[in-house]
């Protein structure tokens, strides 16, 4: 467990590294595209981007699926059988890609011609957008088997640094943008899919050479691939309702606000995105050790990584929530040249999002290493769903547009109730312990940390630099405050104590 808990900080070091790096490259990538494509185009790359998207929801049913039936033939140590089950897995996303071209090419395409509100002269370019970008899901659904295996065997160092220069390749196209003389829409979609295909070859490469069970061989286990779809499809289900709220709540603001409107949901998906993804890397770490320890049935182990991976993820989103949420405004004047309007509070509710994410994330991860997600996924799929007639009410009786995030986030809490209730009805899990010391102790940290950190940041008048330096480094010493003084257990802050002590030794040696 301890050599375990090591490779998990290691591999959580490196994905927060890479996550530090996208991050400031995707933020100022979006400055660059926003400013070259300007609000009108940068709302349609969104929403029609967007629906072309929304077909790729059998992508992250497929990477759950792939890295869940890697990891557990990797925990066998089982050689023939994990070369099986990738080839199994290329069979499968083979099959997904040909029935996702052709509903992309009938309903998606009836949806962006018929039912957009895209103002007619740039349709050809809408066209031209959503094509482009299909083709780039495409390649990223067949790439899925090896990114699972890259994370199945915990190679995260090149998971990091692949996808740090699969970011500067997209800030590279944000740059060329503006030697184009017309049709710069089209012309930045189409350096997007080159990037795509660049990571794709490089990938390909990196597991053929240092994964034998990565080259694929054509063979046919009927029972395994019945497993396989059985397990994804249900998975399906689940990501389709998650992509379905998103890109709903995306033609929603679109029908009802128009392109500015959309824009400003484009940006808030954007910064929902970067945060999420930063949160996402402990899990990431975390989630194969927890595959393994439930499918060979080490309770302890499992109960406790599950426990350490909401919260250690949820403090470190607040690390960089806290100082967004409070410096919302400033930061996105600084980020963007012109903000549409509402980007801000939209922003933010992006971000309550992230956090209800945070400790639902291990619990979802629990139930897919258990492996019987039938009724789980009908659930959840079926509470995803509400949230989109709720909005649509909200904007017929007038509502603001910021009642569309609010009722996915009333969505997002009552899944995770349900989430802890089939954990506890299907494995051994102390589901009070886990609402008593991670769902409400991070609750309490957050509101404390937020309320304290405005009344201090509210006395602060300076330079708007002077400002938001000295808002993010208080914010952050009274989260480091309020952790410690009542964010951790007893045992917690001795095992903190502990490796302070023993850093520090290491460092006077």
């Amino acid at each position: 467990m301890r050599s375990d808990t090591r490779r998990i900080a290691k591999n959580s070091i490196y994905l927060y590294t890479r996550m530090a790096l996208m991050m400031g490259v995707s933020l100022y990538t979006s400055r660059v595209v926003l400013e070259n494509l300007g609000i009108e185009d940068f709302g349609i790359f969104s929403v029609v981007g967007g629906l072309a998207v929304l077909f790729s929801f059998f992508n992250n049913a497929l990477n759950t699926s792939t890295q869940r039936f890697l990891t557990v033939s990797i925990g066998k140590n089982n050689v023939m059988e994990t070369k099986r089950v990738f080839s199994m897995s290329m069979n499968c996303h083979m099959i997904i890609s040909f029935v996702i071209l052709i509903l992309a090419e009938t309903v998606g395409l009836w949806l962006l011609n018929t039912q957009l509100n895209i103002p007619e002269a740039k349709m050809h370019a809408a066209n031209w957008v959503y094509q482009l970008t299909l083709l780039s899901c495409l390649l990223g659904i067949l790439n899925v088997p090896y990114t699972g295996s890259i994370i199945a065997y915990e190679k995260m160092s090149y998971f990091a640094w692949s996808s740090v220069i699969s970011a500067m390749l997209k800030l590279g196209v944000a740059w060329l943008i503006a030697i184009s003389t017309s049709e710069r829409l089209i012309f930045y979609t189409a350096l997007l899919v080159v990037a795509t295909i660049i990571k794709f070859v490089i990938d390909q490469i990196y597991c053929r050479i240092r994964f034998s069970v990565c080259r694929y061989s054509y063979q046919w286990d009927r029972n395994l691939f019945k497993e396989m779809i059985s397990f994804t499809g249900w998975n399906i289900l689940k990501m389709g309702a998650v992509m379905g709220v998103s890109q709903g709540n995306n033609i929603l603001i679109n029908i009802y606000g128009g392109t500015v409107a959309s824009a400003a949901m484009g940006i808030a998906n954007q910064v929902n995105g970067n945060v999420y993804g930063f949160m996402q890397n402990v899990q990431t770490a975390f989630n194969p050790q927890i595959t393994k320890t439930i499918s060979c049935n080490q309770t302890e182990d499992y109960q406790s990584l599950i426990r350490m991976c909401a919260k250690v993820s949820s403090y470190l989103l607040f690390f960089l929530a806290v100082p967004l949420v409070l410096e919302m405004d400033i930061i996105l004047k600084l980020w963007l040249k012109d903000v549409p309007l509402n980007t801000g509070i939209l922003c933010v509710f992006s971000i309550a999002s992230v956090y209800i994410d945070s400790l639902t994330g291990p619990l979802s991860a629990a139930v897919m290493a258990h492996g019987s997600v039938q009724r789980y996924q009908i659930v959840t799929s079926v509470l995803w769903l509400i949230s989109i007639p709720a909005a649509w009410l909200y904007f017929q009786i007038g509502m603001p547009f910021e009642y569309i995030l609010i009722s996915k986030i009333i969505a997002q809490v009552i899944i995770l109730g349900y989430s802890l209730y089939f954990l506890k009805k299907n494995i051994v899990f102390d589901v009070s312990s886990f609402i008593r010391n991670e769902c409400l102790t991070t609750l309490v940290v957050l509101i404390s940390s937020l309320w304290i950190s405005y009344l201090i940041i509210s006395n602060f008048h300076y330079s708007v630099l002077g400002n938001l330096l000295l808002s993010v480094i208080s914010s952050w010493a009274i989260l480091i405050i309020i952790i410690l003084a009542i964010g951790l257990t007893h045992r917690e802050r001795i095992a903190v104590k502990n490796l302070l002590l023993k850093k520090a030794i290491a460092w006077k040696k």
